[in-house]
């Protein structure tokens, strides 16, 4: 189904046919989210980001403001090191510079995201690349 929330009268909006099928889906209620951007948030989803990745997904994917985070920024603010670890195998800049509300709009990549934060087991996987 197209609908993206139940409750909201808004449709989701497909992007360009040549980004994947899963990529190309965002949730226009909810600020430029891409799939891979829900599912670095995710518990235990290192496999769903493989196949999202591996169907073309975008794996720079920012969010819009005021989070702007790529997935692995996500990933590590999270603290998932699972999806961080998955992310980094699948070649997701390590180097991304965002300025994000998570990080005080100061610019800032995953790992100091993960230290200002104090997320350590993102933290061991970004310390491990």
């Amino acid at each position: 189904s197209d609908t993206c929330c139940s409750s909201w009268p808004r449709r989701c909006v497909r992007g360009p046919p040549d980004q994947g099928r899963f990529a190309a889906r965002y949730c226009t209620c909810s600020r430029g989210f891409t799939v891979l951007n829900y599912a670095s948030t995710c518990v235990h989803a290192g496999a769903a980001v493989r196949v999202l990745v591996g169907a073309r997904a975008d794996i720079e994917a920012r969010q819009l403001f005021p989070l702007c985070c790529t997935p692995l920024i996500a990933a590590a603010f999270f603290n998932n090191a699972e999806v961080v670890e998955a992310l980094v195998e699948l070649r997701a800049d390590v180097d991304a510079r965002v300025r994000s509300i998570v990080a005080f709009f100061r610019s800032t990549t995953a790992r100091d995201l993960a230290a200002m934060w104090h997320r350590q087991a993102a933290l061991a996987v970004l310390d491990r690349r």
